[in-house]
C-alpha cells in the first residue's frame, strides 16, 4: 500500500488498531475509537489538536520533518514513539484528496513494545560496542549529520551533549583546506560504494589547533538509506615526524646544493681563464631547458649537472688545463677524458645520478663524432644536447688570453653551421629563438 484515495478512508477507521488522519502541519483531522482509547479520550476531543502535543520540542520538530518529507515525496514512512512505557510504531500513508494532491497522512499505530524491548537491548549492546572503540567512530547521513557516534566524537571533537549531537555536521570539524577532498570522498562512498582511506586535519572543540587523523569510510544501508560508517585514528605524532623528516631532507638537499656550488666555484678558480663561465652557462641553460619543456622536478637535476659540467677537469693536470698555448694531440687525448673522470667521480654519489647526463655527455655530437662514447642523435640525453649549445656560445663569446670573444652574430652563424653535425637541429632552433627574444647583454659579456 503506497497511496490512499480519500473515498477509501472510512474503511481504515474501522480497524482495531489506533488510526488517525492529520494535515501537513500535524493537526488531527479525524480519529477512530482505538486512537481515543490510546489517549484515554473521546475521539472527537482529539480532532483539531496537534499530534505533537505529547512530544518534546526537538522530537516534535523531527516528526514534522517526517510528515513534510512523506507528503512531498508521496511515499509511506514510519517512526517509533514512546507513550506510557510502550513503543508505538506509526505507519504513515499519504492520502490523495480530490484535487489529486497528497496533502494528508493516514497514520496507523501498532504496539511493538515486545519487539521494541528486544530492539532496545540490541541498541544498548551496539552502543556499548561503539563506546568501546578507541579513537573516533561515526555514522553520518548524506547531509553529513551524525546518526551514530562514540564518546570520542561527542566529547573530544564536537563537544555537545548527547541530545544535540544529531544537529552536528561532521565536515564542520574538518580543516577548511581539507574539506573539498573529504566531501568528494563522502560522495564516492555513498554513491559509488567505494571504501576509502584519507588523511585530514580535525578540529577539537576545546582548542584552536587541528590534529591529523587517518580516517576510513564505507557505505552501509539502514532503513533503505545509504549512510557512511567510518573510524578515525589520531596520527598527529606520526605526521609531525614525517614533516620533520621532510624538513631534514630539504636541509640536506640545500647542503648538497651548496656543496655543488662550492665545487663549481673552485673549478672556475682553478681554471682562471674561464672564471664566471659556470654561473653564466648554468643561468642560460636553465632558461633554455624551461623553453624545452623540462619539468620543475628535473630542473633541479639539470641545474646540478650544469654546475658540475666540468667537474671531470679536476682529474686533468694543471700543465694541460692551464696551458696558455695550443694543446698537443696527446694532451687533447687527456683533456677529452674529463667527461669520464666526471662519471667516475659522481657515479658513487646516488643523489647525483640524475644530474650526470650533462657532465658525462655534453661533448657528444649529433652526428656521433663526439666523445667519450660517440653517442648519436637522440641517444644523447636532451639535457646534454641543450647544454652543449650554451657551453659553446659562452666559450666563443668570452674573452680569453689568446683571443677576444666573438661577436654575437659570428657565434650565431657558427652555431647554425654546426646544426645537424655537432648540435641537435631542434635544440639549435629553440636556442636561436631564445636569443632573438632577449637582449644580448643578458647572455654575453656585452659584445653584439
Amino acid at each position: 500500500m503506497k497511496l490512499i484515495e480519500s473515498q477509501f478512508l472510512p474503511a481504515f477507521f474501522s480497524l482495531p488498531d489506533p488510526v488517525f488522519l492529520i494535515d501537513h502541519e500535524g493537526t488531527i483531522l479525524d480519529a477512530n475509537e482505538a486512537y481515543g482509547s490510546l489517549l484515554s479520550r473521546n475521539p472527537q476531543e482529539c480532532i483539531g489538536n496537534s499530534v505533537f502535543r505529547l512530544l518534546l520540542p526537538d522530537l516534535a520538530l523531527k516528526r514534522l520533518e517526517n510528515i513534510i518529507e512523506a507528503l512531498r515525496n508521496a511515499k509511506p514512512c514510519y517512526w517509533d514513539d514512546e507513550l506510557n512505557g510502550r513503543t508505538l510504531r506509526n505507519r504513515a500513508y499519504p492520502c490523495i484528496i480530490p484535487e489529486g494532491e497528497a496533502a494528508r497522512l493516514l497514520i496507523i499505530v501498532h504496539d511493538i513494545s515486545d519487539i521494541g524491548q528486544e530492539l532496545k537491548k540490541e541498541r544498548e549492546l551496539t552502543k556499548k560496542v561503539i563506546e568501546s572503540i578507541p579513537g573516533a567512530f561515526y555514522v553520518v547521513d548524506a547531509a553529513g549529520k551524525f546518526v551514530y557516534w562514540n564518546h570520542f566524537i561527542r566529547d573530544e571533537i564536537v563537544g555537545k551533549p548527547e541530545h544535540e549531537m544529531r544537529d552536528a555536521v561532521g565536515i564542520d570539524f574538518i580543516h577548511p583546506d581539507d574539506r573539498p577532498l573529504v566531501a568528494e570522498n563522502i560522495m564516492k562512498i555513498l554513491q559509488d560504494n567505494q571504501e576509502l582511506t584519507s588523511e585530514s586535519r580535525v578540529l577539537f572543540h576545546n582548542g584552536e589547533l587541528f590534529r591529523w587523523f587517518l580516517m576510513t569510510g564505507k557505505r552501509i544501508i539502514l532503513d533503505g538509506n545509504p549512510l557512511l560508517m567510518g573510524a578515525g585514528v589520531d596520527m598527529t605524532q606520526r605526521k609531525q615526524g614525517e614533516e620533520e623528516i621532510i624538513q631534514l631532507n630539504l636541509e640536506l638537499l640545500k647542503a648538497y646544493d651548496t656543496t655543488i656550488e662550492g665545487w663549481s666555484k673552485a673549478l672556475d678558480l682553478r681554471d682562471y681563464e674561464t672564471e664566471g663561465h659556470t654561473l653564466r652557462v648554468t643561468t642560460m641553460a636553465l632558461e633554455l631547458a624551461r623553453l624545452a619543456g623540462i619539468n620543475e622536478e628535473e630542473m633541479g637535476h639539470f641545474k646540478r649537472g650544469a654546475l658540475l659540467h666540468d667537474i671531470g677537469k679536476m682529474g686533468i693536470p694543471d700543465q694541460i688545463l692551464r696551458k696558455p698555448g695550443k694543446l698537443t694531440e696527446e694532451e687533447w687525448g687527456i683533456m677529452r677524458k674529463h667527461p669520464v673522470f666526471a662519471f667516475q667521480l659522481l657515479s658513487p654519489i646516488e643523489y647525483l645520478h640524475p644530474a650526470m647526463d650533462i657532465p658525462y655527455c655534453h661533448h657528444e655530437k649529433w652526428d656521433g663524432s663526439g666523445y667519450p662514447r660517440g653517442l648519436k642523435g637522440e641517444e644523447i640525453p636532451l639535457s646534454a644536447r641543450l647544454f652543449a649549445i650554451v657551453d659553446v656560445w659562452d666559450a666563443l663569446s668570452s674573452d680569453r688570453p689568446y683571443r677576444e670573444g666573438w661577436s654575437k652574430m659570428k657565434v650565431i652563424e657558427h652555431i647554425k653551421s654546426l646544426s645537424g653535425t655537432d648540435f641537435d637541429p631542434m635544440a639549435v632552433e629553440l636556442f636561436l629563438n631564445m636569443i632573438d627574444n632577449k637582449q644580448s647583454i643578458s647572455f654575453t659579456t656585452g659584445k653584439t
